[in-house]
């Protein structure tokens, strides 16, 4: 049967339709009757853009769902609602539009996006894809699952962010944003963003589970911050913007630091010291010293300095003396010879006098004074504060105390921070 712009017979055969059998473009709504030709009737690859005139297939000349993988030629352009199974498995050329149901998730594609997932949100220019599903299990689930191998020598990238900011009045990017929420109250943990890093074998490779860099040397103005940590929490919680442990029998810290460190607000440690290359041996030993601790907010000042003929000295403190300390203490003692001496004159106007019962005595002196300025004030060491509810009856360091070492402060959190590794290890590898 030959087929042209006259019309189409009535009498049509299985698999009578063919590339052949339709002259390019000759095939229009217009010779065919509604739902009128079915797969059956269409020879393997028949249906391609040269052999369909006008909008003939995808209208309600086709039966729903009577198209299927084998009948698609390359390049053929048909509405989704008449492709049935796996029909959707287009070529790069081929084109598909509307909504798609697989299984039961659904996708919906257009002009501004892509969505996928069990809900009727159709795509939006805010996201380039969006995906939803609400599930009912107590197995573990992943919105977006990523596993590479390479056995070659090049990088991978389980996921890759590139945002270009081309309006210079756009005032914000974020390459990722994490929201992690939680309808009830439960226990367990929310966690924005978990990453664990495993090598497999004892190589020296690094490895970061996280590693950021922000700015560069073009940047000459605002700042840049590689990681900002925000914690918040209400009365009778507890909120750390960053919590680091060091786990393990290895050497190691849980923060390490190359480069200036500073802290706007208290600092609290079980010690303290300076640590440096040996001056003696710096290619083979430290050198450690203990810091120097009090109850009060402390400074200490001295020198030396050498009296008179009449036994007098003045002794300069810097000028911010005054305003800094309070509450001030001396010590004096006189250096190369047997000699009395004594504060004549305490400290006002940034400085104090001493004086020794014979002429030109050199002493040494020491001055101390407590804190006064405007924070000092407002935020006074507690010397000896109570252990807030949730902490009494565990120990910073309770194996020292002789204690079980699950009597330390966070020992859960320790252990199931290990436990939750030791998953996420399993699982890597057996998505492997």
């Amino acid at each position: 049967m030959r087929a042209d712009s006259a019309g189409v017979s009535a009498s049509v055969f299985v698999n009578s339709i063919g590339s052949a059998e339709v002259i390019d473009n000759s095939l229009t709504s217009a010779d065919l009757g509604t739902n009128s030709v079915t797969a059956d009737e269409i020879a393997t690859g028949a249906v391609g853009v040269l052999e369909i005139g006008g909008n003939a297939v995808g209208g309600s000349e086709l039966i729903n769902e009577s198209i299927f993988n084998e009948k698609i030629a390359p390049g053929a352009a048909i509405d989704v609602t008449k492709i049935s199974g796996t029909a959707v498995n287009l070529s790069s050329t081929q084109t598909i539009t509307g909504e798609k149901q697989f299984g039961d998730s659904t996708m919906k594609i257009n002009s501004t996006g892509i969505t996928i997932g069990t809900n009727s949100f159709s795509p939006s220019s805010d996201y380039l894809v969006y995906a939803n599903r609400t599930y009912n299990s107590a197995s573990t689930k992943y919105g977006h699952y990523t596993s590479l191998q390479n056995i070659n020598t090049g990088s991978m990238y389980g996921y890759q962010v590139d945002l270009q900011n081309i309006n210079p009045s756009q005032t914000a990017m974020f390459g990722v944003t994490v929201n992690v929420g939680s309808t009830s109250d439960g226990g367990g943990y929310r966690t924005g963003i978990y990453s664990v890093v495993n090598s497999g074998h004892s190589s020296g490779v690094l490895q970061y589970a996280g590693r950021f860099f922000a700015g560069d040397e073009l940047k000459t103005l605002g700042l840049s911050v590689g990681v900002q940590a925000i914690a918040y929490g209400g009365t009778g919680s507890s909120a750390y913007g960053i919590f680091a442990v060091k786990q393990g029998t290895g050497f190691g810290y849980a923060g390490y630091f190359s480069g200036n460190v500073q802290v706007v607000g208290n600092l609290s440690k079980s010690s303290g010291s300076f640590k440096i290359d040996h001056p003696l041996d710096p290619a083979n030993k430290y050198l450690v010293h203990s810091f120097v601790e009090s109850p009060d907010m402390m400074n200490v000042y001295n020198g030396n300095v050498t009296t008179d003929g009449n036994g007098d000295a003045v002794v300069s403190l810097p000028d911010y003396f005054d305003a800094l300390n309070k509450d001030f203490r001396y010590q004096l003692t006189v250096i190369g010879q047997f000699a009395q001496v004594i504060v004549s004159q305490k400290i006002s106007g940034n400085q104090f006098s001493i004086r020794t019962d014979i002429p030109n005595v050199e002493v040494s002196w020491q001055v101390t004074g407590v804190r006064k300025d405007a924070y000092a004030e407002a935020h006074r060491i507690k010397v000896e504060p109570d252990k807030p509810i949730a902490e009494k009856g565990l120990y910073l360091h309770p194996v020292e105390l002789g204690l079980s070492e699950t009597k330390q402060l966070h020992y859960e959190m320790h252990k199931n921070e290990e436990l939750e590794r030791e998953r996420a290890s399993s699982e890597s590898t057996q998505g492997q």
